[in-house]
């Protein structure tokens, strides 16, 4: 089981602050912003309101981290989240094949 931290209200104020901020320079909207972190479109609208943060699940609060301290831009991060995908599917259908 791998350590997890628990993002609070304080550290996700500061992580949206930045997905916010991500999000206008790059003139993007919500629903893209939810895909490429892989989160609900809802979370991303309730990160603009701190009093709403409570909406946002643990998960959600894990992967808006996880960007945040990766310093990639939102379409970075989400080119790079698709190419491990595709690379774990690869691994899987390799491992049937040689079986």
């Amino acid at each position: 089981m791998k350590n997890e931290i628990k993002v609070s209200d304080a550290i996700l104020q500061r992580c949206a602050s930045k997905v916010l901020l991500e999000r206008d320079n790059a003139g993007l909207m919500n629903i893209t912003v939810a895909k490429y972190l892989d989160i609900q479109p809802g979370e991303v609208s309730c990160i603009q309101r701190d009093d709403k943060y409570m909406y946002v699940c643990h998960t959600s609060r894990r992967k808006i981290h996880d960007w945040y301290n990766s310093g990639m831009t939102l379409a970075e991060w989400y080119n790079k989240r698709i190419k491990e995908k595709v690379q774990d599917q690869d691994r899987e259908s390799n491992q049937w094949t040689l079986q």
